[in-house]
């Protein structure tokens, strides 16, 4: 009896193991690990080598950092390491006093949380609430001067979050953070962390949701963060509690199209004095007296929400600070099309709002910003707000260097109110700019709109000078004096009328002053939603069209037709199609549809009047083509958004994978050529369509010309024939 027990509690053990070493599986090598860990360290020794792949397959939890080590470092020795879910969403979580998963001065790896090209299924999260400087993920250097970094990294689609409750701890704690041997916000940072790669990740739960630290001697080069989503739906325990992204030493750092929302709170809710920053370039605070100390340069800060940041302890808000110093050069930094509302603080002794705050800078331009500043800055039971200054735009200048500003083409919208202590309420301004002595050079300011309601009397246009001796301007015209020669000629001050759709809160209505009142700014051809700007009359502040014209489905679509594709030039014959948005549920009926001309490169942009938000199939039809329906379940289609579906990458983009590879060189699928009678499928009818075309030299624009050469010949003949003889037909729901 004592035998079988035993026997058996042995067997249970091996089940056991078994069962959770089959956690992460990696290839080549076919190795499985109970955790993260673990198979990293079988990387790093050398076990699994070349273009290594970890699948998480089970939620693991870590009771260690999973470091990765740079390929070459002992006997690791592989060409890139990718770590992706299999099989549906999968966390990946410990309890640690430091980081989750760390990139050490490694190369090419790439954290990807996507499934079939989509989705964040991959969950990180660090569960510690009891130190500071811990994170989900951190990218490391060696450390400053000639250290060895991590380059060509990538970190998108994952949920990442940390354990400290913002409200609750003012810890920080890092979602991502690249820096060099620590993690301290004050420490050194790293270098030759260059090349790395922030997309479309959710960051949740942190003191800051992406920090990339590098040192003043040794910046860093050519980093993107784009498209991630940081922050809570409301101020609780999820929030940030200091920073959506924080960014120090960088030159050529892309920040685009990131939404960064809900930092800090009421009074009661939180109740730590700090500085608050949506965007924090260069400088991780925000106050008149402050200088511009490093030297990051050649930022480009475009198409980022950022909304509902509060602070009632006394410190700042700003939506988002520049701080690049102009001492080793021209700075040319861009901010523009970023949308900036619900910001508010009741600052004092020198802390401020701001909807932009810029300190320093050669040659930066501030353009195509939407900026909406009201409500009450000093609500019942916070301290009365005692700031000197605040409002839209505030720039400073703090060096000789520093010139050849330009501001152009901002929608400022300014209503703060004060609850308390009205007496001492203080002036705010549309925007404040440098005293009138201040080289404006090839820059300037320009066809903006500054905006206040003309019952809120401590509202100003303009202000020149710091914060400690400012000249107001309260109208338009007075400001239109502050410099000569004169600036803001063509600038106006008339209500922008927004539409404050949830989703686009600053689209402007159709009856807007702001429509085609912008000067044209070569560098800046699209808005925030990427539609293009027009090259005479542009619309001033961060959206192009106005909310009627967003009022539809636009979609960026792409795709290739197989007889049409050239793939030694990687172009296709330009022809028409049209296509149509079904319905997900049973009959599948079109909804609405778009005809187009597909673009040589495979492009094309749809627009949809009649179909409501929602999720539908795209339905790809063409003369002589298969129709080709999207992936099974279809995609979420919303009006004002930047909508996009690419079949030609996945085969899967296609219902039941009903595409031809047509490249290897770049890697494309095509939709199936040759249904001339658009039947559904390619069989004996129109083989003998295309035979006796071809017998005839039939020429011109005619359905049998299935490569679109114009000519009727054995090459469109042989494409009907491949397609008839595998019996190529349509694939639908």
């Amino acid at each position: 009896m004592r035998t079988l027990i035993t026997l058996s509690v042995i067997l249970l053990f091996i089940f056991t193991n078994q069962v959770n070493s089959q956690n992460v599986l990696v290839n080549p090598g076919a190795g499985s690990y109970a955790t993260l860990k673990s198979a990293f360290d079988a990387v790093n020794a050398g076990t699994h080598t070349g273009a290594v792949t970890v699948d998480i397959v089970n939620n693991t939890t870590e009771t260690a950092t999973a470091v990765i080590q740079r390929s070459g470092s002992g006997l690791s020795n592989y060409s890139s390491v990718t770590v992706r879910p299999s099989g549906g969403v999968r966390t990946v979580q410990g309890n640690i006093n430091g980081a989750i998963i760390k990139i050490e001065y490694a190369d090419n790896i790439t954290i990807d949380g996507r499934i079939n090209g989509e989705g964040r299924n991959l969950i990180i999260k660090n569960n510690n609430a009891g130190f500071n400087f811990t994170s989900c993920i951190w990218v490391a250097s060696s450390g400053i001067g000639s250290s060895i970094g991590s380059r060509h990294n990538t970190v998108r689609n994952c949920e990442l979050n940390c354990g400290a409750n913002q409200l609750a701890f003012n810890l920080v704690t890092y979602g991502i953070v690249q820096s060099g041997t620590n993690t301290d916000i004050n420490g050194l940072g790293g270098a030759n962390n260059d090349s790395n790669f922030y997309l479309n990740n959710k960051i949740y739960k942190c003191y800051i949701g992406i920090a990339l630290l590098a040192y003043v001697t040794n910046i860093n080069l050519f980093n993107v963060i784009s498209g991630n989503v940081i922050g809570s739906s409301a101020y609780n325990s999820d929030e940030i509690g200091k920073s959506g992204i924080f960014t120090l030493n960088q030159n050529y750092c892309e920040i685009s199209g990131n939404e960064v929302m809900f930092i800090g709170g009421p009074r009661g809710v939180y109740g730590f004095g700090t500085d608050l920053i949506g965007i924090a370039v260069e400088k991780l605070a925000w106050d008149h007296s402050y200088t511009a100390t490093n030297i990051g340069r050649n930022y480009r800060v475009m198409n980022n929400k950022i909304h509902d940041i509060k602070m009632e302890e006394g410190f700042s808000t700003a939506g988002i600070v520049a701080a690049s110093s102009s001492d080793a050069g021209p700075t040319n930094n861009l901010i523009a099309n970023n949308e900036i509302y619900n910001i508010l603080s009741n600052g004092s002794n020198g802390r401020q709002i701001a909807g932009i705050g810029k300190i320093s800078g050669t040659n930066d331009r501030i353009v195509y910003n939407s900026i909406y500043l009201t409500g009450d800055v000093d609500p019942s039971g916070t301290a009365s707000s005692l700031d000197t200054c605040g409002g839209g735009i505030l720039c400073r200048t703090v060096s000789s260097n520093d010139s050849a500003m330009l501001i152009a083409n901002n929608s400022i919208y300014l209503d703060l109110k004060q609850n308390r202590d009205s007496i001492r309420i203080k002036t705010k301004y549309c925007i404040l700019t440098p005293d009138p002595g201040y080289n404006w050079g090839t820059g300037g300011i320009k066809n903006n709109d500054y905006y206040f309601p003309a019952a809120n009397t401590k509202m100003r246009t303009g202000g020149t000078g710091v914060a400690t001796s400012i000249t107001p301007y309260t109208t338009l015209t007075d400001w239109k004096t502050a410099y000569s020669p004169g600036q803001d000629i063509f600038s106006i001050q008339l209500n922008p009328a927004y539409a404050f759709n949830p989703s686009n809160y600053l689209i402007p209505l159709s009856s807007s002053s702001l429509l085609t009142k912008a000067t044209p700014i070569s560098s800046v051809s699209t808005d925030i939603l990427g539609n293009s700007r027009s090259i005479i009359t542009p619309t001033i502040g961060a959206y192009e069209k106005d909310s009627t014209s967003l009022n539809k489905i636009q979609v960026n679509f792409s795709g290739c037709i197989q007889g049409f594709y050239n793939n030694m030039t990687d172009t296709q014959v330009p022809d028409t199609i049209r296509v149509y948005l079904n319905n997900t549920i049973t009959p599948f009926s079109a909804v609405d549809s778009s005809k187009v001309i597909l673009s040589s490169g495979g492009s094309a942009a749809l627009t949809f009047n009649n179909a409501p938000n929602g999720t539908y199939y795209i339905v790809f039809k063409h003369r002589n083509s298969i129709k080709t329906w999207s992936k099974s379940g279809g995609q979420v289609l919303n009006k004002g958004a930047m909508n996009s579906y690419v079949f030609s990458d996945l085969v899967t983009k296609a219902f039941g994978s009903n595409m031809s590879q047509i490249d290897s060189s770049p890697l494309r699928y095509g939709f199936y050529s040759g249904d001339i009678d658009q039947d559904g499928i390619v069989d004996a009818s129109d083989l003998s369509q295309a035979e006796n075309d071809a017998m005839n030299a039939v020429s011109g624009y005619v359905n049998t010309d299935v490569n679109g050469d114009d000519y009727v010949d054995a090459g469109d003949v042989s494409i009907v024939e491949n397609n008839s003889t595998l019996g190529v037909a349509v694939i639908a729901p």
